[in-house]
């Protein structure tokens, strides 16, 4: 056998059948390990594919949601916001510069998802009423302390509070002491329902394997209330022919209703065993009012289209993503029908199209139409959405133009066509005065947008996002439980307050009173400066700390004199009738002014048995920046 093998080596042209032979044996047995390799990957193709029919079956709007997360996550690879975004996720925190006028901040933030840890890092200098300050805090919370460091306004200090003995190191400190200016039973409440949500990392799979559980019975709420159906067909999008697997939805008005009342049966039944762990701090919220606002917009939902429509809903998915969504309503009493279609991915220049059309004797002949589209140049890529009424032959847009050489973002604001645009800075975009006064605008900002920062801003300011990896973290010097009341004065020379300041330990009545007093305050001036019984040139003895500055002149005409009035803050209030000492202690967040009533009221008053009447309670009050026009130019 070796002689035959070496005579054959070395007479390879004298013996070329030997040669042939041998080649084609090894020729052989690559082609059937080719064959079995070939034929083993059409398999585990098959039973991959097999396998997501089978989920498809058995879950079809699980699978949907899937497909659409897919989609998003397979498409603008090359879109800055969608890396940066997924850097952020990957990076846990994100780097924040801002720079404006003199103030120069810097800073870390973000969460650690497996070390189960909140951080922070700043610093930088802060212009405060021209006076330039150097200041710094460094803080992170984990499941075991919350640590936190700073450098700021001629104060500093290193303080942590241990999460674990949190209700042990409290009852043996100066916080606990009823008789010390430092008590307060809100903080020692405060404990107790820490205590009891403190084990929520323990409790963490098993909230996440409920929460899971939630969602999975309202898919199933939807595939049983929407007579789901799944099939496969050959359809047309893009001018392309398509395999799709299609989900169908058939809704008629009693299944919309039952659907929503079974999702917030099952979301109450989540919230109500994790109350104690997730709000249980909150001592105004309860289940049943939770239960009552969801039944609310369930009525308000279902009220709001008339009880004999149906909807049927379908789900095109291809096999390489592509996706599309169609509705088909009708209306029988109204003869109504309608169709509205989206699909992903669109054309070149047309994002998408999402058409909304409906005939009927009721509304007559109407539609309207809305649409994204994208058109691309070598220096500008420009997004704008536009917006048809078909009926009134009206258009609305919106433009987003990015210059790819100067890195510039103009935004356009069209409500009506033939309006010249406004030409705003971005700071006056911002302000609320003029993003609610100008319908027709254009502003400019510099922008960029790449895989690992955004930044916005113009010349005189600029705010600038990156993503960035956690910080390393440390250990403060002090348990902040075990100071005494000396250190405590020392370290925080504001904490502890005059114990006969008018507000300092005020009970609810008291402060319900302040708030009688604030709300005279208020309309007083209001109404005086829009009468004109109050102006720039009344006595000083009548302004109390008022600025006549502030107030309109006595010739002023009486739009002029209710719009300053209007402009007028609650502390101009409190500065006009001397209760600057009254208020001086007190957080102006404890405060709401109520549109049931029209008066400003005591807001932890409503947990003395009450309920907070959210929908009529508009306007959380800070003194300094709630006009008098927020509180009674507002719409009942």
């Amino acid at each position: 056998m070796v002689e035959e093998e070496k005579t054959t080596m070395e007479s390879t042209e004298t013996a070329p059948k030997k040669s042939h032979k041998k080649a084609i044996i090894i020729t052989s047995v690559v082609a059937a390990g080719a064959v079995a390799v070939g034929a083993s990957v059409p398999a585990i193709l098959s039973m991959k594919k097999g396998a997501e029919q089978q989920y498809l079956k058995e879950n079809p709007t699980k699978y949907l949601a899937n497909s659409v997360v897919k989609y998003f996550d397979e498409q603008e690879k090359d879109n800055g916001a969608y890396n940066f975004a997924k850097n952020i996720y990957k990076a846990g925190g994100i780097k924040f510069n801002y720079n404006m006028q003199g103030t120069e901040i810097s800073a870390v933030a973000g969460y650690d998802s497996d070390k189960k840890q909140a951080y922070i890092d700043a610093s930088g200098k802060i212009t405060v009423m021209g006076s330039e300050q150097n200041a710094s805090i460094k803080s992170y919370v984990d499941s075991d302390s919350f640590n936190l460091d700073y450098d700021a306004m001629g104060s500093k200090g290193s303080y942590f509070v241990d999460l674990k003995n949190l209700k042990t190191d409290f009852e043996g400190s100066v916080f606990a002491d009823k008789n010390s200016p430092l008590y307060s039973e809100q903080f020692e409440q405060m404990i107790d329902s820490f205590e009891k949500s403190y084990d929520i990392s323990q409790q963490d799979q098993q909230m996440q394997k409920d929460f899971d559980d939630t969602i999975s019975k309202v898919c199933k709420s939807f595939e049983t209330n929407g007579h789901v159906e799944v099939t496969n067909q050959t359809i047309n999008m893009e001018q392309k022919e398509y395999s799709a697997d299609v989900i169908t939805y058939d809704f008629k008005s009693g299944d919309i209703k039952n659907l929503l009342n079974e999702c917030k049966n099952y979301f109450v039944e989540y919230m109500t065993k994790y109350k104690d762990t997730i709000i249980q701090s909150y001592e105004y919220f309860s289940i049943e009012d939770l239960e009552k606002q969801l039944d609310k917009s369930i009525s308000d939902t279902t009220g709001s289209f008339n009880q004999d429509i149906e909807m049927k809903l379908e789900f095109f998915i291809s096999s390489d993503n592509q996706q599309m969504l169609k509705i088909l309503y009708t209306q029988t009493e109204s003869g109504n029908k309608g169709t509205i279609s989206l699909s992903f991915p669109p054309s070149s220049e047309t994002l998408f199209d999402f058409n909304v059309s409906s005939t009927g004797e009721k509304y007559g002949d109407t539609g309207s139409n809305l649409s994204l589209t994208k058109k691309s140049a070598d220096d500008t890529i420009t997004y704008t959405f536009t917006t048809t009424e078909l009926k009134e032959n009206k258009n609305r847009s919106l433009t987003f133009e990015y210059n790819k050489k100067d890195s510039k973002l103009k935004i356009t604001n069209l409500t009506n066509p033939s309006a010249q645009p406004t030409e705003l800075t971005p700071s006056q975009l911002i302000s609320s005065i003029y993003s609610s006064a100008v319908n027709d605008f254009t502003v400019s900002f510099n922008f960029e947008c790449t895989n690992d920062k955004i930044s916005i801003g113009d010349e005189t300011w600029n705010l600038q996002l990156s993503a960035t990896s956690d910080i390393t973290p440390f250990k403060a010097e002090k348990n902040f439980f075990k100071m005494t009341e000396e250190e405590i004065q020392a370290a925080f020379p504001n904490m502890i307050s005059n114990r006969n300041s008018i507000i300092e330990n005020a009970n609810a009545s008291q402060k319900q009173t302040n708030a009688a007093v604030l709300d005279a305050a208020c309309k007083r001036l209001y109404a005086m400066t829009a009468a004109g019984t109050l102006h720039s040139e009344s006595p000083i003895s009548e302004l109390g700390n008022l600025e006549p500055s502030k107030l309109p002149t006595p010739d002023a005409t009486t739009a002029e004199k209710r719009e300053i009035a209007a402009q007028l803050t609650i502390q101009d209030a409190i500065d006009y009738q001397l209760l600057t000492d009254l208020f001086a202690d007190e957080s102006p967040y404890d405060y709401v002014y109520s549109t049931l009533d029209g008066t400003i009221t005591y807001y932890e008053s409503y947990g003395d048995g009450e309920d907070l009447d959210y929908e009529h309670t508009d306007i959380i009050i800070g003194f300094d920046y709630t006009t008098l026009g927020e509180l009674y130019n507002h719409t009942n």
